[in-house]
């Protein structure tokens, strides 16, 4: 077991996993959310404009925005759980497969550093139609 927690700690996974043991069998959860701030700033400006008396249209195609929005940060998202008996072969498959949810880690982070961008323009911009509906 202490080979597996060496390995995520190199692969720099050690924040986003939890290892354990059940009885003889290894389990490794892993929960990795980039857009975590995003999806709650995301839903609070859709719960704002839902409740908004302005403009019914716009908010509407906003509102939209936003769940096209959501749903992209959910596939940069993941939650997994890995078990494998203790054995030098069950150890081997569990680090295989360590080592390619690390590269589609990679993957989603580098797809969420994108979305990130788009996503700050975008609430820049709902934040302008709020602030400008407010002192109407």
């Amino acid at each position: 077991m202490d080979s597996i927690i060496k390995a995520l700690n190199d692969m720099g996974l050690d924040a986003h996993t939890k290892v354990s043991s059940l009885g003889s069998i290894i389990k490794i959860e892993i929960k990795f959310d980039p857009l975590e701030r995003e999806r709650r700033a995301l839903n609070a400006y859709k719960a704002s404009l839902r409740s908004s008396n302005q403009n019914r249209d716009i908010s509407g195609q906003l509102i939209q925005q936003i769940d096209h929005f959501l749903k992209r940060v959910e596939s940069t998202r993941m939650e997994k759980v890995l078990v494998a008996a203790p054995s030098q072969e069950g150890l081997r498959l569990l680090l295989d497969q360590v080592m390619r949810i690390g590269k589609e880690m990679i993957d989603k982070r580098r797809e969420a550093d994108e979305l990130r961008k788009l996503i700050r323009l975008f609430l820049s911009y709902v934040r302008e139609y709020a602030r400008a509906s407010d002192n109407d």
